[in-house]
């Protein structure tokens, strides 16, 4: 049962646009614009949206091409389609299918992503996964870190408990989204490492840093400094290791 209040909702069908305020509901259907500040219960739009001030929501669906101008902070985000947010990102739990951009930091609790992630700055979850392209311009931190590789994926730096990155393999919208690719055009690149379990396929990165580390196929890394044990698979190139 729906939690009545006294706050109005705004719906928007075929083409609009509406100012900001606090609402229960924000409903867009077609083209629709919110022009200023917004705070609501519910956002839900599909086709062709743009926020041009903040929004905070405690549920938001979105789908087709959203643009976000300003902060989007959400409870719980869902997202197919096109999504560009030209600020920052933040949401407990985000899910999200297609191509999803944020130009400032993108944080979380549990983020979860097919298809294309663009970051230009840091990124930062407790679980992070993600199933096709991701580019991240700062440091990724979580406590999981989940990438299974479509694509030439670049990550400044990362920082977790247990880190996987493995080959991925596609088919239906990501192959639309991203292209078809063959296991080996699936690549990481980085910068550094570190984390307390470690396995990587098809990485390319400077310095592995961590407890237990697998370095699998494809992988070349200069510098791997390992507390725990240390696994080589064929098919990789360390060029130096240490164990601290």
């Amino acid at each position: 049962m729906e939690q009545q209040t006294n706050k109005p909702s705004i719906k928007i069908s075929g083409s609009g646009s509406a100012g900001g305020g606090d609402f229960e509901q924000i409903k867009i259907s077609g083209s629709g614009k919110i022009t200023s500040d917004a705070s609501c219960q519910l956002f839900k739009a599909s086709g062709s949206t743009a926020i041009e001030g903040l929004l905070k929501a405690e549920e938001v669906s979105i789908s087709g091409s959203t643009k976000f101008r300003k902060d989007l902070s959400a409870g719980q985000l869902k997202a197919s389609g096109s999504v560009k947010a030209e600020a920052n990102v933040s949401a407990k739990r985000l899910k999200a299918s297609g191509s999803f951009n944020v130009e400032g930091e993108l944080s979380g609790e549990n983020l979860e992503f097919s298809g294309s992630l663009r970051v230009g700055q840091d990124c930062n979850a407790e679980q992070f996964h993600v199933n096709g392209l991701c580019q991240i311009g700062g440091l990724l931190n979580a406590d999981e870190i989940e990438i299974s590789l479509g694509g030439r994926s670049e990550v400044k730096a990362i920082g977790a408990g247990r880190v996987n990155v493995t080959m991925g393999r596609y088919g239906g919208l990501i192959n639309d989204l991203i292209g078809i690719f063959s296991e080996q055009s699936g690549k990481l690149i980085c910068e550094a490492i570190e984390g307390d379990e470690i396995f990587l396929e098809n990485t390319i990165c400077e310095v592995v840093r961590g407890g237990n580390i697998t370095i699998g196929r494809g992988c070349i890394i200069k510098l791997v400094e390992y507390s725990g044990s240390l696994k080589v698979l064929e098919d990789a190139q360390v060029e130096s290791q240490q164990q601290l």
